[in-house]
């Protein structure tokens, strides 16, 4: 059972993916990005999130890992900087590429897609809070205790397999079935 504090915690009922970076994010040693969505959230044929719920994606940049597990407490900040999470953020990947601004908007760092049937009705961007990563990869708890930019709180709770793959290299994983890359997720048609 989860500690007290997260007894009314909303559940993670399905891990979507997990992978690792020591390249993905500048300026930091490690980025482990993860994802999560909560009860009647199921992931689509073409990868899209369908249901009523929450799609919750968290990012953590330990400064040093043991076993491409990242385990530990971090906080939320706003830099991307080694020992804490990123907070939730909006990058406009569209100016970056030379098109019109709000054209391509990216959520970045720690957020929630509010899901109601079927449909996208919000993306709530953490601000502050923590994120604590127990266990071990076959065995973890994840604790997300959070602020949305709006003011509101999240309290969310994770038991479960949390196996990170390398995003670096392609040939090969740290946690995969028999050394080869995961791609349960990816739609199947081209």
């Amino acid at each position: 059972k989860p500690e007290d504090k997260y007894a009314n915690a909303t559940q993670f009922t399905e891990l979507v993916e997990a992978y690792y970076s020591a390249e993905f994010v500048t300026g930091v040693s490690n980025d482990y990005w993860c994802s999560f969505v909560t009860e009647d959230i199921v992931i689509g044929g073409d990868g899209n999130p369908m249901g009523t719920g929450e799609f919750v994606y968290l990012e953590v940049f330990p400064a040093t890992v043991n076993n491409y597990f990242p385990a530990g407490e971090y906080s939320l900040a706003e830099d991307a900087t080694d020992g804490y999470a990123w907070a939730g953020w909006e990058w406009d990947m569209g100016v970056d590429m030379g098109l019109a601004e709000g054209l391509y908007l990216i959520p970045q760092g720690c957020f929630a897609y509010v899901i109601e049937d079927d449909d996208l009705v919000a993306t709530k961007y953490m601000k502050s809070g923590t994120i604590e990563i127990k266990g071990s990869a076959e065995d973890a708890e994840l604790y997300v205790d959070v602020v949305f930019e709006d003011g509101t709180e999240g309290t969310y709770y994770y038991r479960g397999k949390l196996k990170f793959e390398d995003y670096d290299n392609p040939g090969g994983s740290t946690g995969g079935e028999d050394g080869e890359l995961s791609w349960d997720y990816e739609p199947t048609t081209a």
